[in-house]
């Protein structure tokens, strides 16, 4: 039971409102999740009342934040999907990624999804979380993904990208994705040169099931004023390892 009209309505609506909280960076009040998910005030605030009461949101400076209830759901997803499991561990052992943030993502419609990371060690490291969600057009792991779909496929999400620019950088239109994914093709990697954000610089490649279909992403993230073009080489040849070994597994 898929189809739109077999789901419930209130439970379409408190999972759109946790989404929302885990892709801010701030907390939200009823008016900013009414405004952003559409709905009635008073739909809202039922919805944030039963929600604070479960324990998964919690109140914060006027607004709510997710809370400790949900954390056992990332942990169970973690422990329970083995190529997390393989990801948390073979990136440890890839000498080149040491010390830098690392992360696992897959395609979610027209997202990308990370789904695990390896947080950086270093002092300007530039950290995701699990959860997060960023247009696949923006990411070095989503245009890995994106270049290995089949052309049908490729183009028909090519087509429902949401062009929203996140900097100056961000890729404006299907022209320009077309051609991004060619030289993606062509190097066997993906660049996000400061398309997510100003000064981030990401590596990305794609992990393949058996038949060579992309089933996930791994990237890289450094600040982009600390690397050099040898250290740039020695990140790009990390994360296509890794993503091979990945693929093999």
């Amino acid at each position: 039971m898929t189809d739109t009209a077999s789901k419930a309505p209130a439970v379409v609506r408190a999972f759109a409102i946790l989404d929302a909280l885990a892709g801010s960076p701030r907390a939200l009040g009823i008016a900013d999740l009414s405004r952003l998910l559409d709905l009635p005030k008073s739909t809202t605030h039922g919805l944030i009342h039963t929600l604070v009461a479960e324990g998964a949101i919690r109140p914060d400076n006027g607004g709510y934040r997710l809370d400790s209830r949900v954390l056992p759901w990332a942990t169970g997803f973690s422990q329970q999907n083995e190529r997390v499991g393989r990801f948390l561990q073979l990136v440890e052992s890839e000498a080149a990624l040491e010390g830098e943030t690392a992360m696992l993502s897959v395609v979610d419609g027209v997202d990308v999804l990370y789904v695990a990371t390896r947080p950086g060690s270093k002092p300007l490291s530039v950290n995701f979380k699990p959860g997060v969600r960023i247009a696949l057009q923006c990411t070095a792991s989503g245009k890995a993904m994106l270049a290995l779909l089949d052309e049908a496929d490729c183009a028909a999400r090519v087509a429902a990208l949401r062009y929203e620019a996140l900097t100056a950088h961000s890729l404006s239109g299907p022209a320009d994705v077309a051609r991004e994914l060619d030289r993606v093709r062509a190097q066997g990697y993906a660049t996000d040169d400061e398309e997510t954000a100003q000064g981030l610089l990401c590596l990305g490649a794609a992990v393949r099931d058996a038949q060579g279909q992309p089933v996930a992403g791994v990237a890289v993230s450094v600040v982009k004023s600390t690397v050099d073009a040898a250290r740039r080489q020695a990140l790009q040849d990390g994360i296509v390892n890794l993503a091979r070994r990945l693929s093999l597994g």
